[in-house]
């Protein structure tokens, strides 16, 4: 077994005295592509939000590398979000008043996104490239389609060099197309970087693409595989 990177031991979740995960174990090894599969109300984005620090379980508790993050303090759990973990949502939370060069700077910003440097920058311009949005960086998200934006989130998020990237129906609003490109996407991400990426989707022909899939019905994982035989992105056939 390779290296694990994250794990969930009994990991619970209730609200308003209703559970919606439960005591969910799991372990997580570094660079894989991890499709969570469910219908809506399955509890696949409650278990993308615990792991990820968003929601802290109500028991159980979340290892990254080995080191309980349960119990994090607010600064700590700031400064794994900061450095470590990257998240792309289906609604791309772009900031208007910012270019798309501003907005992805912000992603790997220490410091004030008007005090960057030529180094910093040329990096942003080599994740732009490689996801195809270097000709808008100057421009504003208003002015781009909607996988146009989403690659931009994907750019901020990917722009700190994150060891996870949590992505929660990234391709829920966007249309056959743009949803196979984002997911085409996602998988160069993790060849070229490494980087270990969950995915949440109602969609199986996503969930073909993945190293692992995840299926939750009722707060429960009820299927868990590897698999077998990965099907590339542009070979989907698309269906809900």
């Amino acid at each position: 077994m390779g290296n694990i990177i994250l794990e969930a031991k009994s990991i619970s979740k209730k609200f308003d005295e209703r559970n919606v995960l439960n005591e969910v174990s799991l372990s997580i090894e570094k660079g894989h592509f991890i499709a969570i599969l469910g219908h809506s109300g399955s509890g696949k984005s409650t278990l993308l939000n615990v792991l990820s620090t968003i929601l802290t379980p109500t028991n159980g508790e979340v290892l990254y590398n080995g080191k309980s993050i349960t119990r994090y303090s607010k600064r700590e759990i700031a400064n794994l979000r900061r450095d470590k973990i990257g998240f792309v949502f289906q609604h791309y939370m772009l900031l208007p008043n910012l270019t798309v060069r501003e907005n992805i700077f912000l992603g790997a910003e220490k410091r004030d996104v008007y005090e960057h440097d030529k180094t910093d920058m040329s990096e942003i311009e080599k994740l732009s490239a490689l996801l195809g949005i270097d000709k808008y960086l100057d421009e504003y998200p208003y002015k781009l389609s909607g996988g146009e934006q989403q690659r931009v989130c994907i750019a901020r998020a990917v722009a700190k060099n994150p060891e996870i990237l949590f992505c929660d129906e990234a391709t829920g609003a966007l249309d056959k197309d743009n949803s196979i490109n984002i997911v085409k996407l996602l998988h160069e991400i993790k060849k070229k970087f490494g980087t270990t990426i969950f995915f949440t989707t109602h969609n199986r022909e996503i969930a073909k693409t993945a190293d692992r899939v995840l299926v939750l019905e009722d707060g429960n994982i009820i299927n868990d595989y590897m698999n077998d035989e990965i099907i590339e992105p542009d070979a989907m056939a698309w269906g809900i």
